[in-house]
Formats: C-alpha cells, structure tokens, sequence
C-alpha cells in the first residue's frame, strides 16, 4: 500500500508541473499577444499621426495659396520666390538665378553675385548725376517707403528688420539706377564693366526673384527728378527688348520690373501686352484636343502661308478667296537670353496671375515647331530670328520651354481652332495645293496658259478636221469684223 501511495504521489506531482508549465507557457504567449498588440497600436498611432500631419501639410499650402490669390485680387501683389512646379526639373534652376548681379533680399546671401563694392560705386554715380546726396535719398526712402515689407511674401523677408530691408532695397535701387544710367549712356567702362558682363547684368535685373519693389525706384527717381533721370528706366526698357514703338506709361503702383516691362506697349498702336494677351475668346475645345496639333510643315503643305507681324494683338489666321489661307505670327528672337527671359515671365504669371495668358503664347510656337525644318520654314517666313548656330538648336530651346509649362485651362488663340477646321476640310486642301503647284509663280501661270491655248488649238483643229462642213471663210469673217469695227468708230 505504501508503494503504491507513493507512486500516486509521485504521478500527481509530475502532473501538477506539467499544469505549471503549460500555465507559464500560456501566461507568456498572452503576455507576447499583449505586447504585440500594444506595438501595433504604437504603430498604428504613429501612422495615423504621420497622416494627419501630411494633411495638415496640405492644408497649410492650401491656405497660402487662397492668401496669395486673395492679395493678388485685392492688388496686394508681392515679390515671392518661383512657384515649386518650375523647380521640380533641376536643370530649370539655373535660368532663375542672377548671375553677376543679385537684386532684391533673395538672392542677398549669396556673396558671390551680390558685389557691394560694384553696387556702391553704381549708387554713387546714379547720385551724383543727379546732384543730390546719399542722405536724402535715404531719408526719402524712410519717409516715403514705410510699408516695405507688405512689397514680399513673408518667407522671403522673416530674417530682415524693417531698418535692414529699408537699407537693402536703397542700396540696390540706387546701384540698379545708377547702373542703367550707365548702360544708356554707354559709361559702363568706368567701373570695369564689359560688354559681356553688361548683358549678364542686363538680364539679371528681369529676373523673377531678382526685384526690389518698382515704387522704391519710382521713389529715387522723383527726389530731384529732371530730364535725365526720368527717362531712364524708357530708353534701358527700349534698348533691352529693341521696339521701335514704345509708349511708356505711368507705373507706380507697379511693384518690379517685370511688371513694369509687361505694362509697356508694344505693336503699331497704343495697346499693352496683358490685354493683348487675355483677348479671350469663346472656344469649347480645350488645349488637351489640340495635342496632336499640326506642326509648320504639315500646315505649309496643307496651302497655309505664313506671315510676321509686329505686334502680339494681330495674331490671326484668315482665308482669301477661299483657297488661300494666311496664318499671321509675331516674330520672335531666338537668342541666348531667351529662354531666360520667357521662364521667368511664366513664372511671374504662375505668381501672380490667375489667367495663363503668356503660357498660353509659349504654348503656340510648341505646337508649331517638331524639328529644324519648322524653324527653317518660320525662319524663311521672317517669323523667327535666329541668333543661335543652328535651327536644330531654336526647335530644342522651343520644345523645351513648352515642355515645361503647364497647359493652360483654355484656349486664347481661336485661329488654333479655325487652322484645325480647315486641315480636317480635304477638298480645299487639295484646291490650294492645286494652286500653290501650278499659280505659285509667274512662270507656272504663263506655262499652264500655254498649255491651256495649246490645248484648245488642238481641240478646235481636231473638231474643223472631223467636221469639215463646219469651216468658215476666214477671208468673209475678217471682212465683217473689219466693217463692224471701221462702223463703231
């Protein structure tokens, strides 16, 4: 009985650790499902945050770009930075940097283009010549300019003080003035100044984050305003887009000089690029229909002509006579500045206005140009002026500004749509095909009139011979035409 009872005692022992065990063991996999699930949870807090924060990213950008349109409606326009959508090709960036001379609190860290020696040098010459003193000009400013920074997006200008931007922009009207005093008046040799670094410096004051505010010059030039000082910004404006008409008007309220540029006239009349440009029309097809456009030699080929104007308002496109169609194009100059010049007037437009009307005129020579040829034909027409080596290089510089702008919500060229109406028209077409072969030229028209009478001689001898019956007495008609004549008169 004994053994037996240990034995018992032993087997109940055995079980009970075996129960511990499984309860310990069980007791962990609880403990490791909690844990997991608490990471889970952690996890799942994190994404969620992480969600919530990139959403309110958005709303933020949301925000401020409602500000901007809002300020942009209520007049409030500001020198800003260029719009992210441009700067997304890292290649663009170069084209909307100054590249000898910095302008503006933008670009004012970067020692190597800002050259305060160069810029005081400029500002004193700008105020000698305008036989006044560098504390006037300041304390004018000061009085005059007390607003400054409602002129700048905020993220431009949160390292500056009222009295450092105040400074800054002064320095930069004085040397800006100073300088175009001197390129007007050819004395840029004075300051060491190259024809070369002129041009760089040129182009660098028409670039978008490169301005000061249009009324701090407006300000500089009215202290002790006189001949010479108030036509100045006309004749570097005249000089810099090389317009025989120009028509300066007043600008004071304009903020840079990209706007004031944009509020000069160009053309045979009195009419400014803006409202040249947003001439709208009604139109239902959008720019997306016009993708597979047809390009220059396509429309050559289809009987269209094309002719250069010199305004942008007489852009058109119009039949005569029905077989002969005339497209009527602004000439354009393709130089080494152009590319530079179009970017930032795009980018001027994404900030600060609401109709794409100069992406809408990029867009136009995009659609017309595929390769050299194009160029070839537009250049024949006296449309484009090619400054660079090779039209390849004019195609690649067109397609690549195009490439890079943003289609427009719709269309402002409505020849755009009368061009794709009549190509899709084959019959008239082939009728103006039929006149470009044989009516192109003097010596077409005169062989098809010889061929015609040579033609009807034929037939007429062909029909006398057949019908012999049918000949008349040469000798009685010139008689009876003689009488009929002599009797008239």
């Amino acid at each position: 009985m004994s053994g037996e009872y240990d034995g018992l005692v032993k087997d109940n022992a055995e079980n009970i650790e075996e129960i511990e065990l499984a309860e310990q063991e069980i007791k962990k996999e609880s403990q490791a499902s909690t844990r997991q699930d608490q990471t889970k949870v952690v996890t799942h807090e994190g994404e969620d945050k992480q969600l919530a924060d990139a959403l309110d990213a958005i709303t933020t950008d949301i925000r401020r770009t409602k500000e901007k349109k809002s300020n942009v409606k209520m007049g409030r326009k500001k020198i800003q930075e260029i719009h992210d959508i441009l700067l997304r090709n890292g290649s663009l960036k170069e084209y909307f940097k100054p590249k000898e001379c910095s302008i503006g609190p933008i670009h004012a860290s970067d020692s190597t283009s800002y050259k305060k020696e160069l810029k005081l040098k400029l500002a004193a010459c700008f105020i000698e010549e305008s036989r006044s003193t560098g504390a006037l000009f300041l304390e004018k400013i000061k009085s005059e300019v007390k607003d400054i920074k409602a002129y700048f997006a905020e993220e431009v200008i949160k390292s500056y003080t009222d009295e450092e931007l105040l400074r800054l922009v002064f320095l930069d009207g004085c040397a800006m003035l100073g300088f175009i005093h001197s390129y007007v008046h050819k004395k840029l040799n004075m300051f060491n100044i190259s024809n070369c670094l002129a041009v760089l410096m040129q182009q660098d004051l028409f670039l978008l984050e490169n301005q000061i505010p249009f009324r701090v010059l407006d300000v500089l030039l009215h202290v002790n305003e006189s001949q010479t000082t108030s036509n100045l910004i006309y004749n570097f404006i005249k000089f810099t887009i090389s317009s025989s008409v120009i028509v300066l008007k007043s600008s004071r309220n304009d903020l840079d000089l990209v706007k004031f540029c944009m509020s000069i006239n160009l053309g045979r009349e009195e009419y400014d690029v803006e409202k040249c440009l947003n001439k709208s029309y009604d139109l239902p097809e959008q720019w997306s229909n016009m993708q597979s456009f047809h390009n220059v030699q396509e429309l050559k080929a289809a009987g269209i002509k094309f002719k250069p104007t010199d305004s942008l308002k007489t852009i058109s496109f119009h039949s005569r006579f029905i077989i002969r169609f005339q497209l009527s194009l602004p000439t354009l100059v393709v130089d080494n500045s152009t590319k530079r010049m179009l970017l930032n007037l795009i980018a001027y437009e994404m900030c600060q206005s609401s109709d794409y009307v100069i992406t809408s005129y990029v867009n136009l020579p995009d659609l017309l140009v595929d390769n050299e040829q194009d160029v070839k034909n537009l250049r024949a027409a006296g449309i484009i002026r090619n400054c660079l080596s090779s039209d390849n290089d004019v195609a690649q510089l067109i397609n690549s500004i195009g490439s890079n702008c943003s289609l427009p919500p719709s269309n402002n060229f409505a020849h755009v749509k009368y061009i794709d109406k009549h190509y899709k028209r084959r019959c008239a077409i082939w009728i103006a095909q039929v006149c470009h072969a044989h009516f192109s030229n003097p010596l077409t028209v005169l062989a098809l009139v010889a061929a015609t009478v040579v033609l009807a001689l034929t037939a007429v001898q062909t029909w006398y011979a057949v019908n012999p019956e049918s000949k008349v007495d040469v000798g009685v008609f010139t008689e009876k035409f003689a009488k009929q004549t002599i009797g008239k008169t």
